[in-house]
């Protein structure tokens, strides 16, 4: 008797995708909505959960920002917000292969997420200075000394990364987490205070 291979039955984790339903209103985290699912027919299944919305599946790049965003394993309501808002806009304006060409690894997308928590701490940190009579310097002034911080700490990430490379991936929220915190680090040496303190 001849006996047939038994067929391997596809993970589910493979099929599964990340999809962005956008609905244009309110903050970033009313405005986006991140749902997994399984199968080819991803937007129809959704069609009637978010009628009005906008419906783009995200590439697999983003995967562990998105479980991480999604799970709220990274604490801190600042970072996802910022990082839910910058992913809403980029599927919002770009089409899925548009999306495919920005980034060419996982690595080059979590390196963008985190500058982007970056830049998002600077703008609202100058709003705050610019509003204080008693900080002695103008917001160009603050500017470029929180630029500098910025630039600082993506040099010393860089290094860490490659030293620490042997190690292999690191979690999306720690890594996230421990970028900003060298960050803050640098701006509370360099200023002598902590402009904006995040929750």
């Amino acid at each position: 008797m001849t006996v047939q291979p038994r067929r391997r039955r596809k993970s589910s984790r493979l099929s599964s995708k990340w999809v962005l339903a956008a609905d244009r209103t309110g903050s970033a985290l009313q405005k986006y909505h991140l749902v997994q699912l399984d199968g080819p027919s991803i937007e129809h299944s959704l069609e009637s959960s978010f009628p009005n919305s906008i419906l783009r599946v995200l590439p697999t790049y983003m995967n562990t920002a998105l479980a991480a965003i999604k799970s709220k394993s990274i604490h801190c309501s600042f970072f996802s917000e910022t990082l839910l808002d910058q992913i809403g806009k980029m599927a919002t304006k770009s089409s899925y292969s548009d999306l495919m060409q920005e980034f060419d690894s996982e690595e080059s997308f979590v390196t963008f997420c985190i500058e982007a928590v970056y830049c998002r701490y600077i703008f609202d940190s100058l709003a705050l200075l610019k509003n204080d009579a008693t900080r002695p310097m103008t917001r160009d002034g603050y500017f470029k000394i929180l630029k500098k911080c910025k630039d600082d700490s993506k040099l010393k990430r860089k290094k860490r990364r490659c030293d620490e490379s042997y190690l292999g991936k690191n979690r999306f929220s720690n890594e996230l987490h421990r970028s900003f915190d060298e960050f803050i680090a640098k701006v509370v040496v360099t200023l002598g205070f902590l402009p904006l303190k995040v929750k």
